[in-house]
């Protein structure tokens, strides 16, 4: 399984883009467009990297319940449900990875804020593809990529918001499905991945400044990026 994760991640780094670091964290822009999106199928995935596959299985059994017919917190709670089971399995959380893309980033993310919240051991990466943490949709790159994305809308996104949420006293604004209102401190290593031209491309960006960053690091990567330039003829990068 590890060897999975990063072919996955090699394969989004070899897409192109930029590369971005904070505190535990690593961000890379993927190819826009490259992966589908739909919200019912995108409960994120627990990997063991020395689980073998009937018990990967077994972890996943536990991600059924969908909206609508299912309203949140279901979603979030079989994702705790499946990683506390492969805790009395006796795995290792250090060496369990939270996976998801879409509605599944979110739920990737949330799955340590949640663990985080309840005090438990926390998995040892999170791995988040195209994340959708703002149920409010007040980012601005939901209207300036509008004509760029062609998977998204805005009232796609309301009214996948509306379908988890509808009868549950549960608001747009609540941090345990709105990750914008959600505190990144502390969180494990994390990785988030997304597109230029995605609707949900602040999403993102805007989770990473509120996890911080760290300066010695951006300044070690811009250092990398610009030696590599000067080697293979481009021009160096302006910030």
């Amino acid at each position: 399984m590890a060897g999975h994760l990063r072919a996955a991640a090699s394969a989004h780094q070899r897409a192109g883009g930029r590369h971005l670091s904070g505190r535990n964290r690593e961000w890379g822009a993927r190819h826009p467009g490259d992966a589908g999106r739909q919200l019912d199928g995108e409960a994120p995935v627990l990997h063991d990297f020395s689980l073998v596959e009937s018990h990967l299985l077994a972890a996943r059994a536990y991600l059924e319940r969908l909206a609508p017919e299912d309203k949140f917190p279901a979603q979030i709670d079989d994702v705790e449900a499946a990683y506390r089971w492969l805790l009395e399995q006796g795995y290792d959380p250090s060496r369990i990875a939270s996976t998801g893309d879409s509605i599944g980033g979110n739920y990737a993310a949330n799955l340590a804020l949640t663990l985080q919240r309840k005090k438990a051991p926390l998995p040892g990466a999170v791995l988040s593809i195209s994340p959708w943490f703002d149920m409010e949709l007040k980012n601005k790159s939901v209207d300036t990529n509008a004509r760029n994305d062609k998977m998204l809308t805005r009232d796609l996104l309301r009214g996948f918001a509306d379908s988890m949420l509808d009868g549950t006293g549960i608001t747009v604004k609540d941090p345990r499905i709105n990750l914008a209102y959600a505190d990144p401190t502390g969180l494990p290593p994390m990785m988030i991945f997304y597109g230029e031209y995605e609707l949900l491309v602040d999403d993102a960006n805007h989770f990473f400044l509120g996890a911080g960053r760290v300066p010695e690091i951006d300044a070690a990567v811009s250092e990398m990026g610009a030696w590599l330039r000067s080697k293979i003829g481009l021009a160096v990068a302006r910030a």
